[in-house]
């Protein structure tokens, strides 16, 4: 089929009748209506919408870049055909000098011609047919090459094909049922399909192979994962049917994500024990900015206010904005950005990462995220709270990318690192020389404020011109900030703290106990041992509230209701900047772990039996000198004559010893007491 052109006396058809084109002139053509008379203009864009085309490419055809689909074989089996048709056809092939003979067109026509390119082919030993080459003849004439392509090579057969609908509805069965339950293979699959089959009450159809239902249920499956994870699977599942996207973020704070992901690597907690924990980021969608993050043995409600904290206020105004931080311990860890830890260079970066005002806020449906602290601290600051679907996590794709990205370039550094399941963690992780928690908390705040707030993003690419290089979130902020123009204020020192993290704690003659440490200060001297009066903390009103920072044990903050105000408390005895701090922990740590010391549980049962004992034997030993005292006085008195005899004191053999070994969870070598059997005196 050729191009359609359209010029004077043609006719067209509209929905209002059939027209003739009297005139062209600029592409705009002058009509007059058959059954009316009635004469319009229509420009050429107007009539091609009002026309309609037929389309003009046969997608069947190879030139529609199908000349590949059919193999080597075909490619070789053109190769050879083509100029032979055109042979017949023009008199020669493509391209040629001269003409054959037997194959002038002034001399033979095309029936000459294709009977001896039949005799000349079977004489090579390329059977083709008379019928045949009249066939691709005619082909080529209207097709080109693609007439001569078999069709039988650009055959498609679809999985679903020719299966009974039956047959697919037990597989949709079988899907629907598998959703929720442990993955199987394919072929277990495909069993639980042809079981489902069998039990149809009529059944006039064959039951298809085996390798048949597994092509079927793979392309029914596509994208549900039903032979993946099991987790993956069910979050899949519960994405909508119809066409969704985000709404768009027009600038920093339009859109803020929130979302917690459990931190692969292990950490030394406040109390000494090594555990896992949870990380929970927030982050913005216009720029990728981290704007605050939150690591924690398990998220909470008011864990997530802390948050809102970290992003309503710089670091630098924060209460104790002074970071603690261990160079010591992570400079002797051998870190790949070991040369990042300058404090000055710190200080520098940090005045660069963005303060964005929040609008709205995404998050899950989680308790935590739904707790009436996290709500009236979002109301307070006049965020508006946006739930994603449920068990959607892909709602929130933006935050579980930064948490795989954030596990290839910062976690899989660190000693403790877990690699992300069973089957990739290592087999000694807790006695890598882990971190503490705190000094963790602190390396992640830099690594985010040097490492990823400069680092050019793919998402932050120029949507009009995708070659252009990408972006890194400051310069994405940067770049926005004209179209802004106003820098939110940061909280008041008041709120700042409110939002920290709460616990409750006695206020005792020497301060407050808080994980293991001691906090004090002037301020609590008329109210120590007094109660806070709040009957909601402890038995009487017994406890304070307090607030901590969770990446800064040096210091918290307690509230005193009747003044309204917080009282900071800074720790007794700081001594994080000793640089074998770290060293000698680990050695006391490993001594303990291997049982140089008594389990508190037994500590009282092993006293008293120590103490029994040692009365047993002062008595036995007092027993033993008052009958050698006797026997001695008597042999004096009776004047037998010759030296006196001396009981033995020495314990006979099979009497109780003071055996420490046998004590259960005290491997150490016992004490050695020295008698001196003159005398009866212990050493």
């Amino acid at each position: 089929m050729q191009q359609r052109a359209i010029g004077p006396n043609d006719i067209l058809t509209f929905e209002d009748g059939r027209w003739e084109v009297v005139s062209v002139a600029d592409n705009v053509f002058a009509l007059r209506n058959i059954g009316t008379g009635a004469m319009k203009n229509m420009s050429l864009s107007e009539i091609s919408k009002l026309t309609k085309v037929p389309l003009l490419f046969d997608r069947s055809l190879a030139e529609t870049g199908k000349l590949e689909a059919g193999g080597h074989n075909e490619r070789e089996r053109l190769r050879l055909l083509v100029p032979r048709v055109q042979e017949i056809i023009y008199g020669k092939p493509d391209g040629a000098d001269h003409y054959r003979a037997g194959y002038v067109p002034e001399l033979t026509n095309q029936g000459q011609r294709l009977e001896l390119m039949v005799r000349q082919l079977n004489d090579a030993g390329i059977e083709v047919g008379k019928r045949t080459l009249e066939r691709y003849v005619a082909e080529y004439k209207s097709h080109g090459p693609a007439g001569i392509l078999d069709k039988r090579t650009m055959r498609k057969h679809h999985p679903l094909d020719n299966i009974h609908h039956a047959v697919l509805a037990c597989i949709d069965d079988m899907i629907d049922d598998q959703m929720n339950k442990s993955s199987i293979s394919l072929k277990a699959q495909a069993t639980k399909v042809i079981l489902l089959v069998q039990e149809l009450p009529t059944r006039d159809f064959p039951i298809p192979g085996r390798d048949r239902l597994v092509a079927a249920i793979k392309e029914k499956t596509k994208g549900r994962e039903l032979s993946g994870g099991a987790k993956r699977r069910r979050t899949g599942s519960n994405a909508p049917d119809w066409i969704f996207q985000g709404m768009t973020a027009i600038m920093p704070g339009s859109e803020v994500q929130i979302d917690s992901s459990r931190y692969d690597v292990r950490a030394r907690k406040p109390d000494g024990t090594i555990g896992s924990f949870t990380l929970t980021v927030m982050m913005d969608k216009a720029t990728r900015t981290i704007l605050a993050l939150s690591v924690q043995a398990s998220g909470t409600g008011a864990d997530h206010a802390y948050l809102l904290a970290q992003a309503m206020t710089p670091a630098e105004a924060r209460p104790g904005s002074e970071e603690l931080f261990n160079p010591w311990v992570l400079k002797g860890k051998g870190l790949p950005w070991a040369a990042l830890l300058d404090d000055d260079a710190a200080a520098r970066w940090e005045t660069r990462r963005p303060v964005i005002r929040i609008f709205r806020i995404v998050t899950d449906n989680g308790r935590d995220f739904r707790s009436r602290v996290f709500e009236s601290a979002c109301r307070q600051l006049g965020i508006i709270i946006t739930r994603s679907a449920t068990a959607s996590p892909t709602d929130k794709g933006m935050v579980e990318r930064f948490f795989e990205t954030l596990k290839d370039q910062f976690i899989c550094y660190l000693p403790g690192f877990t690699g992300g399941d069973s089957a990739h963690r290592g087999k000694n992780v807790d006695t890598e020389g882990v971190l503490d928690i705190e000094n963790l908390i602190i390396l992640l705040n830099r690594w985010i404020v040097q490492v990823w707030q400069n680092q050019p993003l793919d998402e932050l690419c120029d949507p009009l011109h995708p070659s252009a290089k990408p972006v890194s979130p400051n310069v994405m902020y940067a770049s926005m900030f004209p179209f802004v123009g106003h820098v939110p204020l940061a909280l008041a020192k008041g709120d700042y703290i409110s939002l920290l993290p709460v616990d409750h704690r006695t206020l005792q003659k020497d301060g407050i106990e808080f994980n293991c440490r001691q906090y004090d200060s002037e301020d609590l001297a008329e109210l120590r041992m007094q109660t806070s009066g709040d009957s909601k903390l402890g038995k009487d009103g017994g406890e304070w509230e307090i607030h901590f920072r969770p990446s800064d044990p040096r210091q918290i903050w307690m509230y005193v209701p009747t003044q309204d105000r917080y009282i900071t408390c800074y720790l007794k005895e700081s001594r994080f900047d000793d640089p074998h701090l770290s060293g000698y922990w680990r050695i006391a740590e490993e001594m303990l772990n291997e049982g140089y010391a008594i389990p508190g549980a037994q500590a009282s049962e092993i006293s008293g039996s120590f103490i029994q004992r040692e009365v047993d034997r002062i008595r036995r030993e007092e027993k033993h000198k008052a009958a050698a005292d006797l026997a001695e006085h008597l042999a004096e008195v009776q004047n037998m004559g010759g030296p006196a005899t001396r009981t033995d004191l020495t314990p006979e053999a099979g009497a109780d010893e003071d055996n420490w070994d046998d004590v259960e969870g005290y491997p150490m070598n016992p004490f050695i007491v020295d008698r001196d059997t003159d005398s009866g005196d212990t050493k």
